[in-house]
């Protein structure tokens, strides 16, 4: 079941109130958002359900250990172009979603044909490829999906995964001083051998002379080190790559520009545009991969990328295999 939930504007004050690194008492709060003392350590027990650690120190009073930069439509718009702006029925912000792929899909059954984009602060039922949890704390990270429709066949959409990439790539090299990124095929995005977010596609399904997609992105901008235990493989964040806070209302805003960009050259001219970005930033590129899909296991040097975005692994015997789908993986021997 999809389900959204905005949290109370006293809430988003005391996390603003809380966030410039110094003490606050519970009188000061109190006067400045109209509430007793006793209302002010409830609302602050709240933020804390909400996955927030805040200090709290006897005669000194509650502050946040890290600042919360909360999203906001109109600081993403001033980095998107008019003329995308307008390809969008609408630009929603939610802060809890379950998942913001699912709430878009839901959408498209109601609103045959139209274009939107969705993010949120957080998710409960956040997810990744073949059905992995995507851990999602609040306020934390980039929790985004866009809506599209393409004047094609879904058989001709092939290579969508590598324009996606791209266009997250392109994004955080704008919007961040972070360099050295890099895309893991199909769908993943790293820095210095750690996961940096991810790309779900779903496919909406078909209408008259086209399709729909729901295309999912996940960025983790500052995670929290208190969920760092629910992540099982190796990760790093924005924050950390940039050296830097990272303002992620323009990161949202120049993402869903590059996206929204890439996506209309990719209907016009395919996947071939995109080849050579791709091939500039592989994770892979001259690794023995391992690719692991239902029922087989396939290892090989990889080789880049094909015309249709399949992964190209060179094998023992010289020859050169394209690979379609599955959970690509770096082959260390040991």
């Amino acid at each position: 079941m999809i389900s959204m939930k905005t949290i109370s504007s006293n809430l988003k004050k005391l996390a603003s109130i809380l966030s410039d690194h110094q003490y606050h008492s519970g009188t000061e709060i109190g006067d400045e958002l109209g509430l007793t003392r006793s209302g002010v350590w409830k609302l602050v027990k709240q933020l804390e359900m909400l996955g927030i650690t805040i200090e709290s120190v006897t005669n000194k009073g509650y502050r946040l250990t890290q600042s919360l930069d909360f999203l906001v439509k109109t600081k993403m718009t001033k980095h998107i172009s008019s003329s995308n702006l307008k390809l969008l029925a609408e630009l929603m912000v939610y802060d809890e979603v379950t998942s913001t792929n699912d709430l878009l899909v839901a959408y498209a059954k109601q609103h045959k044909g139209k274009n939107a984009a969705c993010l949120a602060e957080q998710q409960t039922a956040g997810r990744g490829r073949l059905g992995r949890q995507w851990i999602s704390p609040f306020a934390a990270n980039i929790y985004f999906s866009l809506l599209w429709h393409f004047d094609c066949d879904i058989s001709e959409l092939g290579g969508l995964n590598i324009v996606v990439g791209v266009s997250v790539a392109q994004a955080i090299f704008v919007a961040t001083t972070a360099k050295n990124i890099k895309l893991k095929w199909p769908n993943d995005i790293y820095w210095q051998d750690r996961k940096l977010g991810g790309i779900l596609i779903d496919i909406v399904g078909e209408f008259s002379g086209g399709c729909a997609t729901a295309i999912g992105i996940g960025i983790n901008v500052n995670m929290p080190q208190s969920h760092a235990d629910q992540i099982q493989k190796p990760w790093t964040d924005l924050d950390t790559a940039s050296g830097q806070t990272v303002d992620r209302n323009k990161l949202a805003g120049i993402l869903l520009d590059k996206l929204i960009t890439n996506l209309g050259v990719f209907q016009r001219k395919g996947i071939a545009e995109f080849i050579n970005a791709w091939n500039d930033l592989d994770y892979l590129s001259g690794r023995e991969t391992s690719v692991k899909s239902i029922a087989t296991i396939v290892t090989g040097i990889a080789q880049g990328i094909n015309e249709q975005g399949h992964l190209l692994l060179k094998m023992r015997d010289g020859t050169v295999t394209a690979i379609t789908t599955g959970d690509a993986s770096i082959h260390y021997h040991g």
